[in-house]
């Protein structure tokens, strides 16, 4: 059942450029399911959340691990799926550990992977959403795999890969997008002339060269595509706004949002609340949902200044601030707060903003002790 459960649930209830090493890097959030990757500015990849599969620290028996430890090190970036998760090493290597029920880390034999496994080398970038991963080689070469797929060659022309449930998006270096997805043996172009891309659960996002922001996917009335309106399916890019400033998306479950370049972050859809039920298996089967915790609209709304990097999961999100800071709020029945400590209820935290009480949960000097961040 796995995410599309919740997509589902959701829905009725209402009818994450090629990466150069730097010095220093400059830190960076991924999220996915109920876990939380942070990548600091020595390389060091911190992980917490869940961690049934080993999804954030692969050499523990807890179900949860409820404050950042470093997972992996010497890495250039970082990407979370549901139950696994990757990195890119200072050497161009893909590495993976977690789940692999579904063939996400088609590099090893093993249904639950304890340490990390090299994956591809000449790697650039990667992503993952649910049981689904891509990545983009050096060479322009983009490979798909997982949700019981193996490994398929997308594009040989590709510049960034963004995947969902069970597809990808795929920004070619002319600015073309295709859309392909597992089970399909041709990609389809959606929009000519963009810039960059994103994509999570059912959404697709496209930002052309003007600074036009595209849509499309599923629809909601809680505004996850920043499309006003009823349960739908969108098959054709829409326009949602115009702002020649955006320097980076950020694709989730049912809320998304965009930095610009003078580090403000606008925020669209629904930030649900819920406690997962997993079984003793592992596997995510069911979520009990509270309702709406947070609820910013169908269309962008500016709401933060100074943020560096955010990460949104399932139903919790993370913002990485210039100061170093890194504020989270939302669910917290996995310790995806990463505070210390876990709640089988699934009304939590929310921002202060809005009338909630934020909480941070570490700083630079309090998570990262012996790393030095810069983030300038």
């Amino acid at each position: 059942m796995k995410r599309a459960f919740f997509l589902i649930l959701a829905l009725i209830l209402f009818a994450v450029p090629a990466f150069a090493k730097a010095a220093p890097l400059s830190p960076m959030l991924s999220a996915d399911g109920s876990h939380i990757l942070a990548l600091d500015a020595s390389g060091n990849v911190w992980a917490w959340g869940s961690n049934h599969r080993g999804e954030s620290v692969p050499g523990k028996t807890d179900e949860r691990i409820l404050s950042p430890e470093i997972v992996f090190e010497n890495a250039l970036s970082i990407a979370s799926g549901q139950q696994f998760s990757m990195a890119i090493d200072e050497n161009s290597r893909l590495y993976a550990w977690g789940d692999n029920r579904e063939k996400q880390i088609f590099a090893s034999a093993d249904e639950k992977v304890l340490s990390p496994v090299m994956l591809m080398e000449n790697a650039a970038y990667a992503d993952a959403c649910d049981t689904t991963a891509a990545c983009v080689t050096k060479d322009g070469k983009c490979w798909l795999w997982g949700g019981g797929t193996d490994k398929i060659l997308v594009s040989e022309n590709a510049e960034k890969c963004e995947v969902g449930m069970n597809f990808a998006v795929i920004l070619e270096k002319d600015g073309r997008v295709f859309e392909r997805t597992l089970t399909e043996t041709e990609s389809k172009l959606m929009i000519s002339n963009a810039k960059d891309i994103s994509a999570s659960g059912e959404s697709r996002y496209a930002l052309s060269g003007d600074g036009t922001l595209y849509a499309w996917g599923a629809a909601a009335p809680d505004g996850r595509l920043a499309i006003s309106g009823g349960i739908r399916y969108i098959e054709t890019p829409e326009r949602i706004c115009q702002n020649a400033d955006i320097s980076s998306m950020i694709g989730g479950l049912t809320f998304s949002g965009f930095l610009t370049s003078a580090n403000e972050l606008y925020l669209w859809g629904t930030l649900y609340s819920y406690a997962s039920y997993i079984d003793e298996t592992g596997t995510v089967q069911a979520a009990l949902v509270d309702g709406a915790l947070l609820s910013y609209g169908s269309e962008p709304i500016r709401l933060y200044e100074n943020v560096k990097s955010a990460a949104v999961g399932d139903a919790f999100i993370a913002l990485l601030f210039e100061s170093g800071d890194i504020f989270t709020w939302g669910s917290n029945d996995q310790g995806q707060l990463g505070n210390g400590k876990y709640t089988q209820t699934a009304l939590v935290e929310a921002e202060d903003d809005e009338g909630y009480e934020a909480e941070i949960i570490f700083s630079a000097d309090s998570v990262f002790p012996n790393v030095p961040i810069t983030l300038k």
